[in-house]
C-alpha cells in the first residue's frame, strides 16, 4: 500500500484546523465531543500509513538481476612468491656426544630446537650394535613427524651411512657410491628430489672421506651430478675439507657457499675448523647460516635459512 504525499498533507493540514478551531472557541464539551472520534480514525490512518511505509523500506527487491562488479586482479605479494626453507646439516656420530656417551634423545632435541625443514646427517646407524641395535634414520624421523630418505654407505645387515629427512614428500631419491679405495671407508651421495608446494627441488647428502687422495674424485663425482642438474638445488653434509681446499673451492664455482662469513663447526667443544657446509645453486638466495652450540656429537650442526622465488622452481611432474 503506498500512500499519496498530497493526500497525506491534506489531511494534515485538516486535523490543524480542527485543533485550532477547538483551542479558540468557548469550551462546549458536547460540540468539542463530536469531534473527537473523528480525531480518532484519523490518528489511527496515519499511524497505520506509517507502519506500511515502515514495512515497504525494509522489502527486498525482486525480480531484479544483480550484477556483481569484477575486482580487478591484485597483484601476487612478493612473499607469497617466496618460500623460506630452515636447512640443517649434522653430523650425528651414530649419536655418541662430547662426553662419549650414546644419546640420541640429545640429538633428536638440537634439530627440534633448531626447528629445520630439511635435514642432512652424516654417521647415521641402524641396527649396530655399538648404538645398541637403534634404527637412528626411523627414529629420527619419526620423532619430528618426517620423512626420510636412507643413504648407506656400510652394509653388512647392520647398516651405516647418511640420511635425509624432511618435512616434504620425497619425489624420487637414488643413492650413489663415491669413487674410493678399497680399503678406506666407503662413502656416499644421496640424491633425491622433493616436492615443496607443488614445486621441484633437488637436495644432494654426503660425506666426503678423510683421506685426500680421495676426496678430489669424489667431488668430481658430485660437481658432474650437480652439472647435470636443471633448476634449483642443495648440497649438504661433511666434507672433511676446509674452506680453502681444492675440494671446496671447486663446489663453489658451481654452487653457493651459504657461510657469509666464516665459523668453525668441529670439534663441537672448541670448534677450530669449518668441515660441514651447506650449498645452493644460484636460484636460491642465502637469509642467514650459523653452527648451533651442542653437545650431542663431536661436529656442531649447521643452520642456514634460504629463500626459494617461486617464478624460477620448475613445476612439479
Amino acid at each position: 500500500m503506498l500512500v499519496n504525499q498530497d493526500k497525506f498533507r491534506e489531511m494534515g493540514t485538516i486535523i490543524t484546523k480542527l485543533i485550532s478551531r477547538l483551542t479558540t472557541v468557548p469550551y462546549d464539551c458536547k460540540k468539542s465531543a463530536a469531534f473527537i472520534p473523528i480525531l480518532f480514525i484519523i490518528l489511527l490512518f496515519l499511524t497505520s500509513c506509517t507502519a506500511v511505509k515502515k514495512e515497504i523500506e525494509v522489502l527486498p527487491v525482486k525480480n531484479i538481476p544483480i550484477v556483481q562488479a569484477k575486482s580487478a586482479a591484485m597483484p601476487v605479494p612478493v612473499a607469497a612468491r617466496e618460500k623460506t626453507l630452515k636447512l640443517m646439516t649434522y653430523n650425528i656420530r651414530h649419536g655418541v656426544g662430547i662426553d662419549n656417551k650414546l644419546d640420541l634423545g640429545r640429538v633428536i632435541d638440537t634439530i627440534k630446537r633448531a626447528g629445520p625443514d630439511i635435514i642432512a646427517l652424516n654417521e647415521v646407524d641402524h641396527l649396530m650394535l655399538r648404538s645398541q641395535m637403534q634404527k637412528q634414520d626411523q627414529m629420527i624421523a619419526e620423532s619430528l613427524g618426517y620423512n626420510v630418505v636412507y643413504g648407506y654407505t656400510i652394509s653388512r645387515g647392520s647398516k651405516y651411512g647418511n640420511a635425509l629427512v624432511t618435512k616434504y614428500p620425497v619425489k624420487s631419491s637414488t643413492n650413489h657410491q663415491l669413487p674410493g679405495d678399497r680399503t678406506t671407508e666407503p662413502r656416499g651421495l644421496i640424491e633425491a628430489e622433493l616436492d615443496i608446494d607443488g614445486k621441484t627441488i633437488k637436495v644432494m647428502v654426503t660425506h666426503l672421506s678423510t683421506q685426500d687422495q680421495e676426496r678430489p674424485r669424489q667431488v668430481e663425482f658430485i660437481e658432474k651430478k650437480l652439472k647435470e642438474t636443471k633448476g634449483p638445488k642443495i648440497l649438504m653434509g661433511d666434507f672433511n675439507a676446509r674452506p680453502l681446499s681444492d675440494e671446496v673451492r671447486r663446489i663453489s664455482k658451481v654452487m653457493k657457499d651459504s657461510a657469509g662469513k666464516e665459523y668453525n663447526t668441529f670439534p663441537a667443544n672448541k670448534p677450530n675448523v669449518r668441515i660441514d657446509y651447506i650449498f645452493v645453486s644460484d636460484e636460491i638466495d642465502i637469509k642467514s647460516s650459523k653452527p648451533i652450540e651442542s653437545q650431542a656429537s663431536d661436529h656442531m650442526p649447521v643452520v642456514a635459512e634460504v629463500v626459494l622465488n617461486g617464478d624460477e622452481l620448475k613445476e612439479s611432474r
